[in-house]
Order: structure tokens, then C-alpha cells, then sequence
């Protein structure tokens, strides 16, 4: 079962109330400019840089969102695929003669223990079962031709299933470590500051500011670049993948293999 990392919910937090204090900064700025000022000429041109930072910020959210929600759909698919992968090969097992179609078997449920055991580990635990999957591989592939071997004529059902569980390893872990670039979030992270200053100077500037608006305005900024960020990092933050494609397909040749899942 998946856990909630604290961390997450502690980055949510501190994103939320840097923004708040961000806007209520500016506001306060803008409070103690207008008491000063002496003519509003400089209002216009505030306006319109206002609306250009609030234009850019809006569009970077977007790029963001849309970003992270594709990689999180990439990421989804190359989960069901490997799971799809393994079923497959553990079906065309059942071709070959024993004891190739049993340690097939076996090393395929070993396998999908393996790939499953993965989505309980932080980062810093992937090395382990990335060896333990590759070494999995080279179990599979050598059981396979040698059962092959026996029976020459599964070569082009047994060798391709096992040669796509292998391939969907590569693919999965590739999308698992591709994120939004570093350079993009700061850009993102630093218009949105600057939008929210903006805002809340503009409120202070104002001569009956209602300041939930502007809060509300970087609530909403927070929630959303947040979930940026949460989609770009389904393994740590509270957007998780769903995983019962993988934990179910395990539990099923465990069952076939005779064993308790």
C-alpha cells in the first residue's frame, strides 16, 4: 500500500504560505506608495506591466500542467504495457516443455514481484531492484532459449514475449526519471513571484483593497503549481500512479503458479 510521503505535504504547505506572504508583502508595499504618492500617472504603466506578468505566468502554468500531465500519462501507460509485457510471456511459457515452462514461470513471478516491490521504495532504493530486474533478465532470457532450444518451433512466440518484458523494463525507467527541466520550474517558481508581488502592490495601490481576492489569487497560483510539480513526481508527492495493473497481474501467477499471492 502506498504511503504519503511528509515531504509532499510539507512542500504543498510551504508553497502555499510563501505565496500568501509574497502578495501580502506587495500589498503592504503598496499600501505605504500610495500614502506617498502625489499623482496616479505611474498607474497605467503598473497596470500593464501587471497584466504582461499575469499573461506570462498564465502561460507557463499552462505549458507546466499540460506537461506534467502527459508525462504522468507516459508514465501510466509504460506501467499497464509491463504489466501487459509479463502476462504475455507467462502465458507463452505454457509452450515450452518442462522443467524451461516451470522456471519460466517462476522467474516471471519472481519478476513482477520485483517491479512491484518498486513502487513501495523511494529513490534512493531503485538501484537495488533495478539490479535485482536486470538480473531477472538474464535469468528469463537464458531459461528461455534453452527452452527454445528444446522446441524450436516456439522460437517466434517465446523469444519476442520475453524480448518485450525486457524492452518495457527500459522504457519505464526511462519515463519513471524524465521530468519538466530545471531551468523551466525556476522560470515558472519566479514569474509567479513576481506576478504576485505585482498583485498585491496593485490591491495596496488601490483605495479599497479587498485583500481575500488577492489571497485568493495566490491560493490558486500555489494549488496549481503544486500540482505541477506533485504530477512530475508521482513516486514522492500525493499523485500517485495506480499500481493495481502490476499488483494484480502478480497475485494472478502466484495463483497459477499454486502458491499464495
Amino acid at each position: 500500500m502506498q504511503t504519503v510521503n511528509l515531504a509532499a505535504i510539507v512542500l504543498a504547505i510551504l508553497i502555499l504560505v510563501a505565496f500568501i506572504a509574497i502578495e501580502a508583502a506587495g500589498q503592504y508595499l503598496g499600501q505605504h506608495a500610495r500614502k506617498r504618492r502625489t499623482t496616479p500617472a505611474a498607474d497605467g504603466q503598473f497596470s500593464t506591466i501587471q497584466a504582461a506578468l499575469l499573461g506570462l505566468l498564465g502561460l507557463l502554468l499552462g505549458f507546466g500542467f499540460s506537461g506534467g500531465m502527459t508525462r504522468f500519462a507516459e508514465r501510466r501507460q509504460s506501467l499497464v504495457q509491463e504489466a501487459n509485457a509479463i502476462g504475455t510471456a507467462f502465458l507463452r511459457a505454457d509452450l515450452l516443455d518442462e522443467p524451461h515452462r516451470g522456471n519460466l514461470r517462476t522467474a516471471l513471478a519472481d519478476y513482477a514481484d520485483t517491479r512491484t516491490a518498486m513502487a513501495e521504495l523511494p529513490d534512493s532504493g531503485l538501484e537495488d531492484y533495478r539490479a535485482r530486474s536486470e538480473a531477472l533478465h538474464g535469468t528469463m532470457w537464458d531459461v528461455a532459449v534453452q527452452g527454445v532450444k528444446a522446441r524450436p518451433e516456439t522460437m517466434l512466440a517465446v523469444l519476442p514475449a520475453v524480448n518485450e518484458v525486457i524492452d518495457s523494463h527500459t522504457v519505464r525507467w526511462s519515463i519513471m526519471h524524465r521530468h519538466a527541466p530545471w531551468v523551466a520550474m525556476v522560470a515558472l517558481v519566479a514569474t509567479a513571484i513576481a506576478s504576485l508581488f505585482s498583485v498585491g502592490y496593485g490591491f495596496g495601490l488601490s483605495q479599497n483593497p479587498n485583500r481575500w481576492i488577492a489571497r485568493t489569487c495566490a491560493v490558486t497560483v500555489a494549488i496549481v503549481l503544486w500540482i505541477c510539480v506533485d504530477l512530475d513526481y508521482p513516486r514522492i508527492g500525493l499523485i500517485r500512479l495506480d499500481e493495481s495493473a502490476l499488483h494484480e497481474l502478480r497475485d494472478d501467477l502466484r495463483e497459477n503458479l499454486g502458491e499464495q499471492p
